[in-house]
């Protein structure tokens, strides 16, 4: 029984998910439904948007789901090393560079966000870490911040005022 545990655990971790692909746990996994819809506010503001940053954006898998809605000055970071590689090879068809950037998490403003300021006017981030300051320094004036994050498990003291 114990061997049969072990070499089902060790199939797992041979068989690595590529970017946010997770549809391999589509069977053994389940979501809460949100009281909103991200998807939408993306379709939404992106409809406005001519310079756009997805942050943390894992393979690009879900940034491709708005490929229609998407501005030709698009960009994307990702932090996390066997990803770059996957979102440079999903995104690289659309015309969107992938910068190699991540925040530390325990330390979010210790990482300079490679971007001038006011460079974007919508900055998309789903669950990436990052620095309120750096945010605000590379968001244009009158631009927006979309972001989902598990600020229920965060402790208010760790959240840096904007």
């Amino acid at each position: 029984m114990e061997e049969q545990l072990l070499e089902r655990w060790r199939a797992e971790e041979r068989d690595q998910p590529e970017g946010w692909d997770f549809s391999s746990l589509d069977d053994r996994m389940t979501e809460s439904q949100e009281p909103w819809d991200l998807d939408a506010q993306y379709r939404q503001t992106l409809g406005n948007a001519q310079h756009v940053l997805d942050m943390g954006t894992g393979g690009g898998e879900h940034l491709l789901q708005f490929a229609d809605l998407l501005p030709a000055d698009t960009t994307a970071t990702e932090g996390w090393q066997p990803n770059i590689a996957v979102a440079q090879r999903n995104l690289a068809p659309y015309g969107i560079e992938v910068i190699e950037y991540g925040a530390p998490d325990d330390d979010v403003g210790s990482a300079r966000m490679p971007f001038r300021d006011d460079r974007f006017d919508l900055v998309l981030n789903r669950h990436e870490s990052y620095s309120a300051r750096e945010l605000a320094r590379v968001t244009a004036p009158g631009g927006t911040v979309l972001t989902a994050e598990l600020v229920d498990r965060i402790p208010a003291s760790l959240i840096p005022p904007w």
